[in-house]
């Protein structure tokens, strides 16, 4: 009862197929391949390889939500037009997309489901941003789709809706300001905290200066004004104490910071074994409490743009970023449907499933507790030791100013 979809990677081999049911009342619209070594959902878009197999300039690429959107669009003569695989956009979606053009189109419904899919890809496009890339937003009226509406408008009328989709900055204040009273002292202030919340995460100094200067003039305020108010709500994030929970006891000692990158004539002293391990220690609490209450990252929309910031290397970092990202995305995940995607690596699986033991019956709302107590002492960890190398860096600096003015 599908229509069955090949799925080719960017070198134009099959990987995968995905298939659109025919019943639209169906559980589930489509279905794909299983995850396996050389295919994975996050990863690949349907509709690339051929998108450059046709197009000689990617001038753009438009994003829409469905197999059959592109194939439609292509019978129209749109052939710069891919689909994600049934989830919603990624980092690595966008980090292919950025290769292949500098403006990425999202294209979807004029409906609250399309506007809410929309924001989910806005604020994972926040932290890569960079020079020359353009995202825009395209909403289609209510009740249509690329399909229906290409043959309504002829292709000249659906160009021109591409050429004038929303940018993202104006889609960003438009949403906040949807969320706000905008009208009132209080629902401006609200407005600042959350905007400043998502800009705060632009790593593009440039453009992330460009949405400061926006919102001064949205909210009538001096850039001056606004820039104090980002400071603010960025310490804010970090220095925020909530209560902390019993069951997990850390320690507040920041780490050593690596010097790795100084010359040989410094030495750094060595982390205690005690302190390399803190981090990773609250980075496996935080599984296990987002494996057993996915609620905490789908009920809090700033979850994943802090767990993002941490940028940490590790692979407790990697798997928390991805658990907390599949959990915000999709509204009541099983724990089965979240582990899923770790099946292929055994041991990694096993290690998963034995952290999901860990947690005994706690309210959602201590476990949500837990784990934001453990989000702020890896974010604390983190400032300190920024703070430090800061200073050591200094130090050092200063010391070999001082040997080059004895040598002069």
């Amino acid at each position: 009862d599908r229509l069955m979809f090949p799925i080719h990677n960017t070198k134009g081999n099959v990987i995968a197929f995905g298939g659109r049911a025919f019943d639209n009342k169906a559980k589930a619209k489509y279905l794909n391949s299983s995850e396996s070594p050389i295919f994975s959902k996050s990863r690949e878009l349907y509709g690339l390889y051929h998108a450059r197999k046709f197009s000689r300039t990617m001038d753009y690429v438009l994003v829409v939500e469905g197999y059959m959107d592109v194939v439609a669009l292509h019978q129209a003569g749109f052939t710069k037009v891919v689909a994600t695989l049934g989830t919603a956009t990624t980092p690595e979606h966008l980090q292919i997309l950025a290769r292949t053009t500098n403006t990425i189109v999202f294209c979807f419904d004029g409906d609250n489901a399309g506007r809410a899919a929309a924001w989910k890809a806005l604020k994972v496009t926040l932290p890569i941003i960079k020079a020359g890339l353009i995202v825009k937003f395209l909403f289609l009226p209510d009740g249509e789709d690329p399909d229906t509406l290409v043959k309504k408008e002829s292709t000249k009328a659906f160009e021109t809706r591409i050429e004038k989709a929303q940018t993202l900055s104006k889609f960003l204040f438009n949403h906040v300001k949807s969320e706000v009273d905008f009208d009132t002292i209080e629902g401006k202030t609200l407005f600042l905290e959350k905007v400043s919340v998502l800009i705060n995460q632009v790593n593009y100094e440039i453009y992330q200066q460009q949405l400061i200067d926006g919102v001064a003039q949205v909210v009538g305020q001096s850039v001056e004004q606004v820039q104090t108010v980002f400071k603010q709500q960025a310490e804010q994030v970090i220095s925020t104490s909530i209560d902390p929970i019993p069951t997990l006891v850390v320690d507040d000692e920041p780490p050593i910071p690596d010097f790795s990158d100084f010359s040989d004539d410094y030495q750094s002293p060595s982390p205690t074994p005690k302190e390399n391990s803190t981090v990773k220690v609250l980075m496996s609490r935080m599984i296990s409490l987002l494996l057993n209450y996915p609620s905490i990252a789908h009920d809090n929309d700033t979850v994943e743009v802090r767990v993002r910031a941490l940028k940490e290397n590790d692979k407790e970092f990697t798997t928390l970023l991805d658990l907390v990202h599949s959990a915000e995305m999709v509204e009541d995940v099983s724990q089965e449907e979240l582990l899923k995607p770790f099946k292929v690596k055994t041991g990694f699986y096993n290690r998963l499933q034995e952290l999901c033991a860990l947690v005994p019956f706690l309210s959602e709302n201590a476990a949500k507790n837990e784990f934001l107590d453990a989000l702020l002492k890896v974010e604390r960890r983190q400032k300190k030791a920024q703070s430090l190398l800061i200073k050591d860096e200094q130090e050092y600096v200063k010391s070999l100013q001082a040997r080059r003015g004895k040598k002069s």
